[in-house]
């Protein structure tokens, strides 16, 4: 299970701001505007082996960034077997497509290692 943690403090706000304005695609917004995004985010821990999205189950209703970890992006198969597609690390995100689309979502996303991420609502995307 996921545990949450949302940001109100100005020196963690200043820590998350520090860490996004190198991730693409934030580093194109200027600091007051990664601050406003900054305070909508909480930081999400999922354990090892930790489905965070799963394909053919609602659209996710966030972005993640993942702050420190990994996650494996996998498509399943008719037969039930994964075919690994991508692994997002630090500074990488994931859940956009499925945010876009607002559709079911294509991926399972797993985590491959105990990993943190901060996780900003639809609305705040």
């Amino acid at each position: 299970m996921a545990a949450s943690h949302s940001f109100s403090d100005s020196v963690v706000t200043d820590a998350v701001v520090a860490f996004l304005k190198n991730v693409p695609p934030f580093q194109f917004l200027s600091i007051p505007e990664l601050s406003r995004v900054a305070a909508q985010m909480t930081l999400d821990f999922f354990p090892k082996d930790t489905v965070i999205l799963s394909a053919g189950h609602p659209a996710s209703e966030s972005l993640y960034v993942v702050h420190k970890g990994a996650v494996k992006l996998a498509l399943r198969s008719q037969v039930g077997k994964q075919l690994v597609l991508d692994v997002r690390r630090e500074g990488e995100i994931f859940g956009l497509l499925s945010l876009m689309s607002r559709d079911l979502a294509r991926l399972d996303v797993t985590g491959v290692e105990d990993t943190l991420c901060y996780r900003i609502p639809a609305e705040h995307v």
